[in-house]
């Protein structure tokens, strides 16, 4: 089972529970609390956004001009609607990630 796994029981996955502990700190430094959040490693078969290929940079809301959502729950959120639409491959690339 993937560590992306959501779990039925409410728990949150490792993933999750990284997400939530940096973005509790980090949020408290960010005045509008408008966060970008991009994927990686993966083929997205997002709304907007829909790839043949594996990515290794791309904004989980599907909206290459509009990558932010509001605060921790937002980010929780994406992440977890997107996981049902992405097809995980590797291996992964931190430097086109890094450098948007």
């Amino acid at each position: 089972e993937s560590l992306h796994a959501i779990n039925q029981n409410g728990k949150l996955n490792q993933y999750q529970q990284a997400i939530q502990a940096v973005g509790e700190i980090l949020l408290n430094y960010d005045y509008d609390k408008l966060v970008p959040v991009y994927g990686f490693g993966a083929i997205p078969h997002l709304p907007n956004l829909n790839l043949q290929t594996v990515s290794h940079c791309f904004p989980l809301t599907g909206e290459a001009e509009y990558p932010n959502v509001y605060g921790l729950e937002g980010i929780l959120e994406v992440y977890k609607t997107s996981l049902k639409k992405l097809e995980f491959s590797g291996p992964t690339y931190f430097e086109p990630l890094i450098q948007n």
